[in-house]
């Protein structure tokens, strides 16, 4: 990353995340400028900060202790701090914990001042976080917890659009007056004896969660709605397959599995007739 030093107004390469305002060549000749006053001055007027000096003067950083110290401490309910970054009071648990105790900012300033640095830095851009970041996905969505946080926000989705888009929820209501014209029914009791001829898993990817309703051959192609035109899906899939042909669907998908599609066959041809 290329700056402009402060004190000689040479331009020179600095790290991504990097706060330093003096090239080398005017450290080298014992100069550097203070961040706070925007002075420069000898390195005797600076501490030394890890390997280097701090970014401001000691006169300023005498000045930032005492801003932060010399108030009289607020008193605040017991649970309760103040974010360093919002200003606003909140719970602990509104803020991370680093050895026990609350960190400055809470959550919603820590998630947004990382975000900024990611932005300023070009870290998320990098494709190495981004290949790691889908791995990471990937994982964490083919377990439990992560389908059904997908399936939740799919049903979240759907309400929203119902409230918001009228377009939208005409579709909804049509659909619905379809399915009643739709002939065939079937029983509570036989839709768990199908869940059971399954394993009580998505006949499609055979995640054991939140089992719905799909039609092998959807309603809108003229499907019906008796219990062997039924089989077990999770919402994700459900939701994937829509009015779609299964096997043309299912054999694009990832989770594609020859076994699983002779059992939906075997089912089909075989156990309902």
């Amino acid at each position: 990353m290329i700056k402009v030093c402060h004190v000689c107004g040479q331009e020179f390469e600095a790290g991504r995340a990097s706060r330093a305002m003096t090239c080398h060549n005017c450290l080298e000749a014992g100069f550097k400028w203070c961040n706070d006053c925007k002075r420069a001055l000898p390195l005797s007027a600076f501490s030394h900060n890890g390997d280097g000096f701090a970014s401001v003067c000691k006169t300023c950083q005498n000045k930032r202790t005492r801003a932060l110290y010399g108030k009289p401490k607020e008193k605040l309910p017991d649970g309760y701090k103040r974010c360093s970054m919002c200003g606003e009071v909140k719970p602990i648990s509104a803020f991370h914990l680093t050895y026990g105790k609350p960190q400055a900012r809470c959550k919603i300033c820590h998630t947004a001042a990382s975000a900024a640095c990611y932005k300023r830095t070009g870290y998320m851009k990098r494709p190495e976080v981004i290949q790691r970041r889908k791995e990471a996905k990937r994982k964490y969505y083919s377990t439990p917890e992560g389908h059904d946080k997908i399936n939740r926000l799919v049903r979240e989705r759907q309400r929203r659009l119902y409230n918001s888009d009228e377009t939208y929820r005409e579709k909804k209501i049509a659909q619905c007056h379809a399915r009643r014209t739709v002939s065939g029914l079937y029983t509570a009791e036989e839709f768990e004896a199908v869940k059971e001829f399954f394993d009580y898993s998505c006949a499609y990817c055979g995640k054991q969660v939140a089992l719905t309703v799909d039609h092998v051959v959807p309603l809108a192609s003229g499907g019906s709605n008796n219990i062997e035109n039924i089989v077990p899906a999770c919402l994700s899939c459900n939701c994937s397959k829509g009015s779609r042909e299964m096997l043309s669907w299912y054999t694009k998908q990832s989770f594609f599995s020859p076994e699983r599609l002779s059992k939906i066959r075997y089912y089909i041809e075989e156990v309902m007739l």
